[in-house]
């Protein structure tokens, strides 16, 4: 394995290590920015992740707090990126930070094929607090 910095996961370790031995075999100037290129989204990418995922163990504790059992739907690419369940109701949410585009509510509404207990809502993150629209 490689040295690890403080705060630095395996994965994070294991890039840098990477990266150095690329920096280090590369002396061409169009590989450098190819590289550089590469260094940016590589941080872009992992730094959105981590925010949204902050967020979403946010809305996972305070659904939580409140009775739910709660399943995150990992790496979400479907509709919802939690489930929580209760004894009364299912909740189907979608968590956003910031803002919701148009056609990304209109397949949430879409979406009708849910136990007449469930709910679809998005829970927006903003100034520190979700918002919750109910569909």
């Amino acid at each position: 394995m490689g040295i690890r910095c403080d705060g630095e996961s395996g994965s994070d370790a294991r890039t840098a290590e990477v990266t150095a031995w690329w920096e280090r075999k590369t002396d061409s100037t169009a590989e450098s920015a190819v590289l550089s290129i590469l260094k940016e989204k590589r941080v872009v990418g992992l730094s959105q992740y981590r925010r949204g995922y902050r967020i979403e163990r946010i809305a996972r504790k305070n659904l939580e707090d409140q009775g739910y059992y709660v399943i995150r739907s990992a790496g979400s690419k479907g509709l919802f990126d939690l489930i929580a369940i209760n004894q009364r109701e299912i909740k189907l949410i979608q968590i956003k930070k910031g803002r919701i585009d148009r056609g990304e509510t209109e397949r949430l509404k879409e979406f009708t094929n849910c136990p007449a207990n469930a709910r679809r809502e998005i829970w927006i993150w903003k100034r520190g607090r979700f918002e919750q629209i109910v569909l």
